[in-house]
């Protein structure tokens, strides 16, 4: 009788041991925590947890460098660089957005990509327009990004403010 409860016991001990090592995993990763990279015993490379949410774009916001070209002459020369940094959804498995860019409001568009890595929130992608101020102000024009790929976006485009002068 005395050694059936010394099985009795070492297998309570056993079953006990392996609930709290499974509540203790269970326990592990909660919300408000970020993902830990695991590694894969048989790789060197390091294996990421499921993403949460799908690669989709959610905005494209626009901005433009000069800010404004008022004051300066017509029929000068000048360099704008439009900058489109691209928002995705949190906790992603990243991926290649594909999309249209103009300088011209659309009367001429350039197809790029641009690549978001596991779990990258944002990115930036910067093209210029160089020309000449002209008195129609009609260059620089705007310039703005049309998302095709994971998801259709269209961002609100921009250019410099005011007008060059004659």
């Amino acid at each position: 009788m005395l050694k059936w409860n010394r099985v009795a016991r070492n297998a309570f001990f056993l079953v006990c041991l392996l609930l709290f090592l499974v509540l203790s995993l269970a326990g592990c990763g909660g919300k408000g925590s970020s993902p830990t990279p695991t590694p894969n015993p048989y790789s060197s490379e390091i294996v990421n947890p499921p993403a949460k949410n799908p690669f989709k774009v959610t905005e494209v916001k626009m901005s433009v460098s000069p800010a404004s070209i008022a004051g300066k002459p017509c029929g000068s020369s000048l360099t704008v660089t439009y900058t489109a940094t691209f928002f995705v959804l949190e906790d992603g498995p990243g991926g290649l957005a594909h999309f249209q860019y103009t300088t011209d409001n659309g009367r001429s568009m350039t197809p790029a990509t641009i690549n978001f890595d596991y779990y990258q929130p944002g990115n930036t992608y910067t093209f210029t327009w160089s020309g000449v101020l002209s008195p129609d102000h009609v260059s620089p024009g705007l310039g703005g990004v049309v998302v095709t790929s994971p998801n259709p976006l269209t961002a609100v485009p921009v250019k410099p403010s005011g007008t060059c002068s004659s």
